[in-house]
């Protein structure tokens, strides 16, 4: 769903289409997968994502939680 890149100590994330609660749990998991793998300092580059629905703005909101709990930083971009 998301092409992922390593930059420095920050992982890139760049999902296409719609995140919406079609697919929202696998783009929750597929986040969760890299915060348990230790990236902690996470960017979303939404420039590719046609539309977000509640359900996928709520998987920000739990990724920027666990995120913050673990001393690292969520960042979302839209260009």
């Amino acid at each position: 769903m998301s092409i992922t890149e390593k930059q420095e100590n920050t992982v890139v994330v760049r999902p296409e289409g719609k995140i919406t609660a079609a697919n929202a749990d696998d783009f929750r998991r597929e986040l969760q997968e890299l915060v348990n793998a230790g990236a902690v300092n996470l960017t979303i580059d939404l420039s590719s994502v046609d539309m977000v629905d509640s359900k996928g703005l709520a998987v920000f909101i739990v990724c920027h939680k666990t995120i913050t709990e673990k001393g690292g930083s969520l960042t979302v971009i839209t260009e």
